[in-house]
């Protein structure tokens, strides 16, 4: 995930592979690419805040909406 903590992006979470998938004998998708799912709707469009993702948790109130991080994502493909 793309973490914003004090108006700076950083990595926090990783896609991990096992072994297994790099025994092409056994499958035929191949990784293709990572992305950050970085889309205009997950984020604040104004206030201070402008830009960072819509929060879940304020403090201890519950705001309800997605995360305060965006999310990661991987394509694989067919060989």
């Amino acid at each position: 995930m793309l973490k914003n903590h004090n108006f700076q992006w950083n990595i926090f979470d990783h896609i991990l592979f096992s072994t297994n998938f790099f025994n092409t004998q056994s499958t035929n998708l191949v990784f293709s690419k990572a992305k950050v799912f970085n889309i205009k709707s997950l984020k604040q469009y104004h206030s201070r805040y402008k830009g960072q993702p819509f929060r879940t948790y304020v403090g201890k109130k519950y705001k309800g909406e997605y995360s305060d991080h965006l999310p990661v994502y991987i394509q694989l493909k067919s060989t």
